[in-house]
């Protein structure tokens, strides 16, 4: 008689914790979504500002204006690297076709 109880209160345990989830997914869900896409977003910016960087590199005359142009330079690797390690693989093979 003991296991006939033990079973529905399983039963009812399982049948309220789905209910449960069932409710809260969509929060977490969203929740979950925008810490994604905030991090999404400032990859684009980063990767956006790289290119604009490299753009802006092929217009300098490295013999003429080295000093510019080696600070800028750096400032193109440090934003890479940056973003090498902030996104992960995906990342870095997506860096080397904006080469």
């Amino acid at each position: 008689m003991a296991a006939v109880g033990y079973n529905w209160l399983l039963v009812l345990s399982s049948v309220f914790l789905c209910n449960l989830v069932k409710i809260l997914l969509p929060s977490i869900s969203s929740l979950l979504s925008k810490i994604l896409q905030k991090d999404a977003d400032q990859e684009m910016e980063m990767r956006t500002e790289i290119q604009n960087m490299r753009l802006e590199l092929s217009s300098i005359s490295m013999m003429d204006e080295f000093a510019r142009y080696a600070r800028l330079e750096r400032k193109i690797n440090k934003m890479t690297d940056k973003l090498k390690t902030h996104g992960g693989a995906y990342d870095l093979t997506h860096l080397e076709v904006l080469r």
